[in-house]
């Protein structure tokens, strides 16, 4: 299908509806192939559709008359991940291909029920970590085989208090909603690793807990009107930008969700510390792959800054990341160091929404083979929902395998 011909429909006007998906949109000018919106909340799809600036685009409150609006063919789902299951099936009984926001589901079970049901419907994952410069310069270097066979992989997402206690003013905070934040985070790690290592998850070990956001320290239900405003580091005004998520469109927060709350009663300044959330903040997974190779991932959502850290020990040398630095480090065996650093590039998540945008509706080759399938959806799902098992029982959990009952139209080109 030609980008001429692609009619787009989104369904979840939020944060990353319209900050993530829209604003890319416009920036590589697709706008106009936007055709429909959709969100229960009126105030918020109204919004979204303001915002994109095209007048021939129509909104919808329900689903159903969404998913029939005439001619639309592609579908992207933003919606909170436990919705990701029953939205993918319905698009695909009606024809449609989907692109879904990571994660591709909040369980194993979800996620196959969504392959079975594809059929022969392109099916694409929103994977925009892929395409960040960083991680498409790592990709190069591996392939180069400079570092020889990766035998290790070392991982960490440090997340600044500012960034992480969003997570728990949020539906994130509920674990039936979003699967917990190895789900709703670590999927972005999980898959730019197993994308590097060109490899798949045999088995993982995990531990978890929360230990910093502890409902000892809930002041109130919500940060308007709360009698700890002054004194709480993590108080927010939906009135301004929520620190860690500045969105830079004005009066953002208030327009989509202090305004709209009364349709819904969705508060988006939770308390952090609420008694009523579930997930956790500190996890450690240790992944076994199944060309033999042994990752480590750590996870924290309380740090005094932010850091994401990816090192591939190889039998020649060794490759290190950091976002913080924006840099690359490669040290060979013979302890010859050379950091390469690496141009920022702007947009969203440091240039990769719109990368992701460009490679998902403008035609040409992938970068560095990026384009993430449905099965890439999967395998990243997959490491989260066996650690969050293995957290639950103390023990190693086995990933479940795709048999060739699920890999039906995977070969699709993944570009449009």
């Amino acid at each position: 299908m030609t980008i001429e011909k692609v009619r787009i429909g989104l369904i979840g006007c939020g944060h990353r509806g319209i900050i993530g998906f829209l604003q890319s949109l416009r920036h590589i000018k697709r706008a106009e192939h936007v055709v429909a919106l959709c969100d229960p909340n009126p105030t918020r799809v109204e919004f979204a559709r303001q915002y994109l600036g095209t007048t021939d685009c129509k909104c919808y409150t329900h689903v159903d008359e969404f998913l029939k609006h005439p001619g639309l063919n592609t579908v992207i789902v933003t919606t909170p991940d436990c919705t990701h299951r029953d939205l993918v099936v319905r698009a695909f009984d009606l024809g449609l291909d989907v692109v879904c926001e990571k994660p591709m589901a909040t369980t194993i079970a979800d996620a196959r029920d969504m392959l079975q049901a594809r059929g022969d419907r392109r099916f694409r994952m929103a994977f925009n970590f892929r395409y960040h410069p960083l991680m498409q310069r790592t990709k190069e270097i591996l392939q180069s085989g400079v570092a020889g066979r990766i035998l290790h992989v070392d991982s960490t997402d440090v997340v600044s208090w500012q960034h992480g206690g969003d997570y728990f003013r949020r539906w994130h905070a509920r674990r039936e909603k979003s699967g917990g934040l190895l789900v709703h985070k670590g999927t972005h790690t999980f898959d730019a690793i197993n994308w590097c290592l060109e490899d798949r998850p045999a088995s993982v070990f995990a531990k978890g807990a929360k230990l910093f956001y502890t409902p000892d320290q809930q002041q109130g239900e919500r940060c308007k009107g709360c009698k700890a405003k002054d004194i709480c580091r993590f108080y927010v005004d939906l009135n301004h930008d929520v620190p860690g998520q500045t969105a830079e469109i004005p009066d953002f927060y208030r327009r989509i969700y202090l305004e709209a709350e009364h349709h819904d009663n969705y508060l988006r300044d939770t308390c952090v510390f609420h008694r009523d959330n579930d997930i956790c903040d500190t996890h450690n997974v240790s992944i076994r792959y199944q060309g033999g190779t042994l990752c480590n991932y750590s996870a924290i959502f309380y740090a005094a800054y932010e850091e994401r850290r990816i090192a591939f020990q190889g039998t020649d040398a060794r490759i290190e990341v950091s976002k913080r630095n924006h840099n690359i480090r490669i040290v060979d065996a013979a302890g010859k160091e050379d950091i390469i650093t690496i141009p920022k590039a702007t947009g969203g998540h440091g240039g990769a929404d719109v990368a992701l945008m460009q490679s998902l509706f403008e035609t040409g080759p992938s970068r560095q083979g990026a384009s993430a399938t449905a099965e890439d959806g999967y395998w990243s799902l997959a490491i989260a929902a066996c650690a969050n098992e293995s957290i639950a029982s103390g023990e190693d959990i086995a990933v479940p395998p795709l048999d060739n009952a699920f890999k039906i139209g995977s070969n699709r080109s993944a570009q449009v």
